[in-house]
């Protein structure tokens, strides 16, 4: 099982996200909508820039509170690759609080509505519950006592406050990663010149 950072997404207000496929800025990015659903972005050609990573982001946190519902993260896995026989069925991935994100080089990508960690290289004897709960331990949908529909209004906006501080956290680490990665390139460039 490894990691998959980087998931791009659109950002689109829930009224949009009709049953589509989409090209967006000169066939860079295809959009996958489900009907109803967010599912995910695959890059065509070239990267995404720093901004629309951010939007990326910012989309899967305004799109994915929807997603506390069981019914709505199964819908997303109608094209996930592993169906009977197997630990990490379409309805056990989304008990564990995974929606499906495939792009076209990896069908298998999943992201925890939560607390948004990505995980790809699924294998037929893979328990989505403990994959989750090892890759991120603290994630608050795993601890969750109550369904959704059991929550009250308080303990609701208590996890949307915890979502918002896990998307504020991953989008200072980016930052933090691409200003770094731009000192080292700058740093490279001015001992090129002396």
């Amino acid at each position: 099982m490894s990691f998959y950072s980087d998931v791009f997404l659109f950002r689109l207000s829930s009224d949009q996200l009709p049953a589509i496929h989409q090209s967006i800025s000169s066939n860079q990015l295809n959009i996958h909508f489900q009907p109803g659903l967010l599912c995910g972005v695959e890059l065509q050609s070239g990267g995404a820039s720093e901004m629309s990573n951010a939007e990326v982001i910012a989309s899967r946190l305004l799109t994915f509170n929807q997603m506390y519902s069981y019914e709505k993260r199964l819908q997303t896995f109608s094209e996930w690759p592993f169906r009977e026989d197997c630990q990490c069925t379409p309805e056990l991935m989304a008990k564990a609080g995974f929606v499906h994100c495939p792009s076209e080089n990896e069908p298998d990508v999943a992201c925890c509505f939560y607390c948004l960690r990505e995980l790809e290289g699924w294998e037929p004897e893979d328990n989505p519950w403990s994959e989750h709960a090892k890759r991120s331990p603290n994630c608050a949908f795993l601890h969750m006592k109550k369904t959704f529909d059991k929550l009250t209004a308080i303990e609701y906006f208590q996890l949307e406050q915890e979502r918002l501080r896990i998307y504020i956290k991953k989008m200072g680490h980016r930052k933090i990663a691409f200003f770094r990665d731009e000192v080292e390139t700058t740093s490279k460039n001015l001992r090129a010149l002396i």
